[in-house]
């Protein structure tokens, strides 16, 4: 396998952190005395891959059960069984995350809400911002969309107030987007955050986040920001084969325009004589 930055983004190590962050988690003694955790992997993995569908997700529980092992550790890109190879669901995520009435966020707070542990909110933000931040194959100018914008990885790895539904989000997109078929590259990073033990986790991602963070998970973010701010630069997505739109341009330049000129006065030169016209209402042109 080609060499690869440590820390590296990715599909598996984005789940290793939300997954160290659930509630309800057991210890390494109770782990030993054969306790299991009242919340399975693979329910998270199968929502988080709900949220990306825009609809439940309900594979053969073996399957998922297995298939969850392999993305978490980044043995396997997977990107098959999540469809992250389909090009309109991910375009179909894309879109619906840039509205207000986004399903995908909706989604996104009701699985924070149940399975994310409130008091390791900050923990979790601040080791995602550490991975984004210290993952050095990411540019320091590359975008994600944090709502209601497309934000600079620079300027994202600095903010204090975040709201993490929007944060799982905009980087679940960006690994759906532009790290579909690389899951396998944060192998390295995985083993480097549980050396000796799966149990055992030994990461000290985020340590270079120094701001103090404010943490919270709303859902009225979407209703509170305006859509205005969609348009123009901000609205320019990451994923390069999407945005090419050849035929919008031709259509552009092809259509007819109608302008409309109040009060004009019109000067008719024709041969010596001259017509001069003071006043027109509305004039067609």
């Amino acid at each position: 396998m080609e060499n690869t930055s440590i820390p590296f983004l990715c599909g598996g190590t984005f789940f290793a952190q939300v997954y160290r962050a659930r509630k309800g988690k057991k210890d390494a003694n109770e782990h030993a005395k054969g306790q299991k955790e009242s919340l399975p992997e693979p329910e998270l993995f199968r929502r988080l891959i709900s949220i990306y569908q825009l609809t439940d997700f309900y594979p053969n529980d073996n399957t998922l059960k297995s298939y969850t092992t392999f993305f978490k550790q980044c043995q396997r890109n997977r990107a098959h069984f999540i469809k992250f190879d389909d090009y309109d669901k991910r375009r179909n995520f894309r879109e619906d995350i840039q509205k207000e009435n986004s399903k995908a966020f909706s989604s996104m707070v009701q699985f924070i809400r149940d399975y994310i542990d409130e008091s390791l909110y900050k923990q979790l933000a601040r080791n995602l911002l550490g991975l984004i931040q210290e993952d050095s194959s990411i540019p320091t100018d590359e975008k994600f969309f944090i709502w209601p914008k497309w934000v600079e990885k620079q300027s994202l790895i600095t903010r204090t107030e975040i709201n993490l539904p929007d944060l799982l989000l905009g980087i679940w997109y960006y690994i759906a987007i532009n790290r579909y078929n690389e899951n396998i590259k944060g192998a390295d990073t995985y083993h480097s955050w549980y050396p000796v033990s799966y149990e055992k986790y030994e990461g000290r991602v985020g340590a270079d986040i120094k701001q103090e963070l404010q943490v919270t998970c709303s859902n009225t973010s979407h209703q509170s920001a305006s859509a205005s701010v969609l348009d123009g630069e901000n609205n320019q997505s990451s994923e390069k084969d999407y945005e090419s739109n050849n035929s919008s341009n031709t259509e552009e330049k092809n259509y007819s325009k109608t302008q409309i000129i109040q009060n004009a006065t019109i000067v008719n030169q024709h041969g010596e004589k001259n017509i001069h016209i003071n006043h027109v209402d509305t004039l067609n042109i």
